[in-house]
Parts: structure tokens; C-alpha cells; sequence
């Protein structure tokens, strides 16, 4: 077993005593825990690294000696956070952020105008000064690769507290958005997360149970666009394809049994997807030509000849880089769902985060 830590006087732990705890049972999601202690809360994360097949655990102790909480003040180095902080009503002790161009929402482009969130870099390279000099309680970020847990070590010794976030890992929509409690835990709103999860939990099963009573077909449905000549697909386990599932459509690479990302070549998905009936999140593509231009033999498919084609691109910033999807869309899966279901049965007047490519 891989144990990523700080060393115990800081803020993670490698021991694995938590019998004296009480687990706080997920629903869905698989790669994080919470355990409430006698004078602290773990909060534990069981995979750090995505592509890893060995368990590697990290373990942050939420206590007086400790990570003490709630914390005052934080940083973040991915939008998909905004969603779980916001609906914690947390946002203003979000101090840094890694790009602010990345960033959609209202509240945190305001704390940056008044000079409240600095920009501190992506993970790999922080700003180390501005980090030291601010001090936040901790930052919220995610790690890909043994190079990361290197860098993040790093920090230790620089009493810079990191907290390793792996909701992308998950395979179930509500298993991400469960994540809602994995940060509750830092800012002392548990029963709050726990209430808040509960609704969204209730809303996207409804919405499944519906979808389920009133489905008459399933289409077949594609995704992603090439980059450089390659598709990167996700695999039959992943959140979209979960998602597609659960809307009522056939996803084409279902049987591509991981969560992983596959990386396929046109001819490899043209075998696949040239008579499917519907594409969607073609990438950063606001009309037909757009895509055309990256890929011409894209004419071939089905669905490109029928006009069904589709990307969550409706509440886009103004700068063509920050997108309220990613901001919200791990927070909000039954909008998601809901999407995806209006897709699928024709219905495009009604779309929250999608637009149809012309």
C-alpha cells in the first residue's frame, strides 16, 4: 500500500487507527471516507493518484492539532469545486485560485476585482512566495501522477497544507456530487452536506424513475471530438456513460469496460459511431463548421447528417474558457441528467447546459 502523508504532526496521517471511529457510510461514491472521531474528524481520500493501480490512501485529521477547522480560508486549482463550496455558502473564504480566467462565477470574479482571491498557478507550479506570504488554510486540489505526490511533499516542508480532491475518479454522477460531504467536513457543515446531498440524490432518481416508465427507445449516442487527430473516449464505467444510461440512451463504447480514457483514432470510431443518432459534447465547438474544419471525414456520420449534434457550451463566459458546466455540472447531475434526456427524445428548447451545433 501507498500512504501519501505530511508526517503526523502535520495534516495527514498514515495510521490506520480508526477503530475508535465511527464511519460515515457513502451512497455512491467509493474514493473518499469520513470518520468521526472522539476529538477530531479523518477525512480520507483512497486514491490520489488516477492512474494507479496500487491503493494509495491519504488521510487528513481535522482537529485542534491539526488541520483546525472550519477553515477560514482556502485555495482551489479546479472549477469543479466552486460547485461544492457554493452550495456550502463558503465562497467567500475561497482566497486563491489557480487562473481566474477559468472562472465563470459571479461571486469569485468580484472577490478578484477587490483583490480578496489571488492567483497562486497551476498544480506543479505554484506561486510559492505568494503561497508562504498569504497562508491559507489549505488548498483544495487533485493529483495525476507520482510527480504531483513529489511536489505536494514539497509543500510540506513548507507547512503549505494540501488536500488531495478525487471526485473525477468516481463512476456514478451522484457518487461526484456526493463529494458535497468530503468538503463539508473542512468547513464543519457535515449535517448541511447531508441534507443538501439528500435533495440532489432525490431529484436525479425521480428523474431517472420517469425516464425509465416513459422510455420508448434507446438512441444510439457518441461523444467527444478529435484533438490532434485522436478521440479521447470515455470508457463504460465513466460518468458520462452512466449518464447516457440513465437518460435512456445506447452508449456506443459501452463495452469499453473501464472508467478510463481510451484513445482511439478516426477509423477506430467511425466503426463504431458512423451510424449512431446523436453526438454530443463535440468538444469547444459552437457550429458545424467548426468541426468540419478539425476533421472533415466527421460528414460520414449519421449524425452529423441529421443535425444531432450537441455540447454544454449554453452558459459559456464571455472568454471562451470558463463554462458554468464545469463549474456546476459535478454538483448538479440530475440537470445533467435531465439534459441528456431532452437530447434524446428531441426536445431542444429546454436545455440547461447544452446548446445544438448549426
Amino acid at each position: 500500500m501507498l500512504c501519501f502523508f505530511f508526517g503526523c504532526k502535520n495534516h495527514i496521517s498514515n495510521n490506520n487507527n480508526t477503530c475508535n471511529c465511527k464511519e460515515i457510510k457513502n451512497k455512491y461514491a467509493k474514493y473518499f471516507k469520513i470518520f468521526i472521531c472522539k476529538d477530531s474528524i479523518i477525512a480520507e481520500v483512497n486514491k490520489i493518484k488516477e492512474n494507479s493501480t496500487e491503493k494509495n490512501i491519504a488521510r487528513y485529521i481535522l482537529s485542534a492539532h491539526n488541520i483546525k477547522y472550519p477553515v477560514r480560508s482556502v485555495g482551489i486549482t479546479s472549477t469543479s469545486y466552486i460547485g461544492y463550496i457554493e452550495k456550502l455558502n463558503e465562497l467567500p473564504k475561497i482566497k486563491m485560485v489557480d487562473n481566474i480566467s477559468f472562472y465563470k462565477n459571479i461571486k469569485i470574479l468580484e472577490l478578484y476585482k477587490k483583490g480578496e482571491i489571488k492567483e497562486i498557478g497551476p498544480p506543479n507550479m505554484f506561486n510559492i512566495e505568494l503561497l508562504l506570504t498569504q497562508k491559507p488554510d489549505i488548498i483544495f486540489t487533485y493529483s495525476l501522477s507520482e510527480k504531483d505526490i513529489s511536489y505536494y511533499n514539497f509543500l510540506k516542508d513548507k507547512n503549505i497544507k494540501i488536500v488531495i480532491v478525487s471526485e473525477f475518479l468516481e463512476e456514478h454522477p451522484l457518487g461526484r456530487a456526493e463529494w458535497i460531504k468530503f468538503f463539508s467536513v473542512f468547513f464543519n457543515k457535515l449535517d448541511t452536506a447531508n441534507k443538501i446531498f439528500n435533495e440532489i440524490e432525490k431529484k436525479y432518481n425521480l428523474i431517472k424513475e420517469n425516464i425509465d416508465i416513459n422510455r420508448k427507445y434507446s438512441p444510439k449516442i457518441f461523444t467527444e471530438a478529435p484533438f490532434n487527430g485522436i478521440w479521447y473516449i470515455p470508457g463504460g464505467k465513466s460518468i458520462t456513460a452512466k449518464l447516457i444510461d440513465d437518460a435512456g440512451g445506447n452508449y456506443v463504447f459501452k463495452n469499453y469496460t473501464d472508467r478510463d480514457v481510451y484513445m482511439l483514432n478516426f477509423e477506430q470510431v467511425y466503426s463504431l459511431c458512423n451510424s449512431a443518432d446523436i453526438w454530443i459534447n463535440a468538444g469547444n465547438n459552437f457550429t458545424i463548421n467548426q468541426l468540419l474544419s478539425i476533421e472533415p471525414r466527421i460528414k460520414q456520420f449519421k449524425a452529423f447528417k441529421h443535425k444531432k449534434i450537441y455540447s454544454p457550451l449554453k452558459k459559456i463566459g464571455t472568454n471562451g474558457k470558463s463554462n458554468e458546466y464545469f463549474e456546476q455540472g459535478a454538483i448538479n447531475p440530475h440537470l445533467l441528467l435531465l439534459d441528456f434526456y431532452n437530447i434524446f427524445n428531441n426536445n431542444d428548447s429546454n436545455l440547461f447546459y447544452y446548446i445544438k451545433l448549426k
